[in-house]
This record gives structure tokens, sequence and C-alpha cells, in this order.
């Protein structure tokens, strides 16, 4: 049974070659012409995908973060990070990926409809969708969607409790997602939105947040082990 979720983010290439995300600058020359000042720069190709990535990183990471865990399951988890993949559109024609179960498709606005198509008889759990297309409330019907499909399963799990709370975090505010996912499951998902929309310091207070977080759950490991 697959229990983590990936995610394919489909964009346009101007290139039918396989190259890695970050370009290299191979000469004094080409350094010179670059006004950022660095050796590296992302492929221009990858633009379109960040708003993507961004949405994705909201969603759930694996099947665990959808169900009310124990004090070890949340221990085993709550670091793990998502599994998105970055396909150049001519990839879905050319080549096979049908090894991987992709649980949703987001295409950058150049991909064609020719593309999505091919997406679609993919049939991805969360559908298929371009940019624009991305919302909150999407967000709050994907984790419904999730749990629908996966409320029969091996664990016997109840929903996690602030299944319905979501908002579309932007710029500086994206740094809580990480703690979102722990303040979730002990019901304190409204708490640190509220924090967050309510500080100036935003990386100081998910860090703190999350170290309580933390704090907490090995609080609670350490008494279970006591009883």
């Amino acid at each position: 049974m697959e229990y983590y979720f990936t995610y394919f983010i489909v964009f346009k290439s101007n290139e039918n070659g396989f190259s890695g995300p970050i370009v290299l600058f191979r000469n004094l020359e080409s350094v010179k012409k670059n006004t950022n000042g660095t050796m590296h720069l992302l492929d221009d190709d990858l633009n379109g995908t960040l708003g993507a990535i961004e949405y994705i990183m909201h969603l759930p990471r694996n099947e665990f973060d959808v169900y009310d865990l124990d004090e070890e399951f949340m221990a085993s988890s709550y670091d793990t990070p998502h599994q998105i993949v970055l396909v150049p559109d001519y990839v879905l024609v050319n080549l096979k990926i049908d090894n991987i179960a992709p649980t949703m498709f987001i295409l950058t606005e150049d991909c064609s409809k020719d593309i999505k198509n091919n997406c679609e008889k993919r049939k991805p759990l969360l559908g298929t969708y371009y940019t624009h297309e991305l919302s909150q409330e999407l967000i709050k019907k994907q984790w419904e969607k999730i749990w629908l499909s996966k409320r029969t399963n091996d664990f016997e799990f109840e929903a996690v409790k602030d299944i319905n709370i979501h908002f579309r975090l932007e710029g500086e505010k994206l740094k809580a997602l990480p703690a979102l996912y722990i303040s979730r499951q002990f019901g304190k998902a409204n708490d640190l939105l509220f924090e967050i929309f309510n500080c100036s310091e935003i990386e100081k207070k998910c860090i703190d947040i999350q170290w309580k977080n933390i704090s907490h759950l090995n609080a609670l490991i350490s008494m279970k082990k006591k009883v």
C-alpha cells in the first residue's frame, strides 16, 4: 500500500533534452553577463512552477497527515517532506512515468490542452489543474477528498482534528507551513494562523511554535513510556 503522495508539476520546455533545474555558467564571460553576480541561475522554464510548488506545500505530504495520530506516529512523520516532481511537457508524451501513481498534476499556464488531456488520462487522485485554477477553497476540497478516499485504511484512525482549517499562505507566511502539520494534530491550527497574522517576526515565531510543538510531543511520549 502506498502511503506517500506524489505531486507532479508540468512545465513548458524550450528544449527536448534532459538537464538539471540549476543552470551552471561554465566560463568567466558568462558570469559577467549575469546581473545577479552568481554562477547559478534557475532555468527560465521553471519560473512558472514556483506558485505551484507553494500551493503543494499546503497539501498533505502523506496519508498520515489526514489522520488523528498517536504520539509515536506523530514523532516519526512530523518532518516528512513533500514528494514533488518537476516534469517537462515533452516527457509526458515521449517517456513512461506510469510506474508512479500521480496524486495531482499542476500545469504551468503555457502548457497545451493536449498535455492537460494526457495528464487527466492518468487519473490523478486530486485532479489536473492549471496554476490559475489553484485556490484556498480547492485546498480545503482536496484535503477532504484525500480523507474520503483514505478513511477505510489499515490503521483505523479518525480524521485529524483540524482537517477543515486551511488558509493559503503567501510570502513570509509560507514559513509557517512546516509547523502547521503538527499544530493541526494538536487541534491548534487556528492558534498558529492567528499568531502568524499578528506578528512582525514571522520566522522567529514559526521556530518558537514548532519548538513548543515538538517539546509537547516529546513530553507526551515520555509520559506514555512511564505508564
